[in-house]
C-alpha cells in the first residue's frame, strides 16, 4: 500500500522550487521509519503527504495536504483501512509541531530531527536550503522569519516528544542557537540573496 501512494505523492515532491521541502526530506523521514522499524500506516501516510502542497507565499498549505491526502486515500478506496480523521490531524500538527495527540509526535519530530545532526556543516546546509525556498521575498524577511522560527522553537519547553529523539534535544537546541548567533554576518546566508538577484 505505502509503494502506491510513494508513486502518487513522489512526482509533487519533485516540483522544481521545491530545495528542502522535496524528495530527499521524504525518503529521509522514510528511512527514519524503516531504521526504527515503528509507525503506523496512518503516521506514514502522513509523512508522505504532510508537505506535497507547497507554496512558501501561502498559509494554508498543511490544511491543504491533509484535503489532497483525504481525497488521495478515498479515490484509491483505502478509507476503510486508513483513519482519515488521524492523518488530518498529524499533517495539521506539522504546521505548528506541537502534537495535539499523541500519533502525532513521531511524524514531528521526524520532521524536525534534521535539527539535530551531529554535524553542524550538515544541520547548516539544510537550513540554507530552507531559507532559499524563501529567498524571492527578500534578505530582510527571511532573515527575520528564519529568527523567529529559532526563537520559537527554542522557546518550546521540549522540542521532541518522542522516546528515540528526546536524546537529541541538546543537539537540536546548540545547533540552532549557534546558527542564530552567527545569522546576522553568515555568508553562505548573505549568498542566496546574491545569486537570485
Amino acid at each position: 500500500m505505502i509503494e502506491k501512494y510513494i508513486s502518487i505523492v513522489k512526482p509533487y515532491y519533485d516540483e522544481p522550487h521545491r530545495v528542502f521541502h522535496n524528495w530527499d526530506h521524504i525518503a529521509y523521514g522514510l528511512d527514519i521509519f524503516k531504521k526504527l522499524d515503528t509507525g503506523t500506516t496512518e503516521q506514514v501516510i502522513a509523512w508522505l503527504f504532510h508537505d506535497i502542497i507547497y507554496d512558501p507565499t501561502k498559509r494554508d498549505n498543511e490544511a491543504l495536504s491533509g484535503q489532497f491526502a483525504r481525497t488521495c486515500i478515498k479515490e484509491n478506496g483505502d478509507d476503510n483501512f486508513i483513519s482519515l480523521g488521524h492523518v488530518s490531524i498529524i499533517i495539521n500538527d506539522t504546521m505548528t509541531h506541537i502534537p495535539s495527540l499523541p500519533i502525532s509526535g513521531l511524524v514531528l519530530d521526524i520532521d524536525m530531527s534534521s535539527l539535530a545532526d551531529n554535524n553542524y556543516t550538515e544541520f547548516e546546509r539544510q537550513r540554507l536550503l530552507a531559507a532559499k525556498e524563501y529567498a524571492f521575498f527578500g534578505k530582510e524577511i527571511v532573515m527575520a522569519g528564519t529568527k523567529a522560527f529559532i526563537l520559537k522553537t527554542l522557546s518550546q519547553d521540549s522540542i521532541f516528544t518522542t522516546d528515540y529523539f528526546k536524546p537529541m534535544e541538546a543537539v537540536a537546541r546548540s545547533n540552532l542557537k549557534t546558527y542564530l548567533d552567527g545569522l546576522d554576518q553568515n555568508k553562505k546566508f548573505n549568498d542566496i540573496f546574491i545569486t537570485i538577484k
